[in-house]
């Protein structure tokens, strides 16, 4: 019984969603599987993971401008001449 049922595990090939794209490539170990430029789910993490690089830069920048805390003051400013 357990000869005729084919392990997903075992199987190299290579699935496809429903619009023919690839979902992973098997080569693919560790964080590469995530981003990569081979397959669009890895592009489409790329692409969030710098919007949201973005968005937080400019979230922490407002926020150390609110608070007053921020760290690019020049203290030649300060400085009698």
């Amino acid at each position: 019984m357990s000869g005729n049922l084919k392990s997903t595990v075992e199987s190299n090939e290579v699935l496809y969603d429903h619009h023919g794209y690839k979902f992973d490539d098997p080569s693919l170990k560790g964080l590469n599987r995530y981003f990569n430029n081979s397959t669009i789910r890895g592009r489409a993490n790329v692409a969030a993971t710098t919007v949201g690089l973005i968005f937080g830069f400019v979230i922490l920048n407002k926020v150390q401008k609110f608070f007053g805390t921020s760290k690019t003051e020049n203290p030649l400013d300060k400085a009698q001449v």
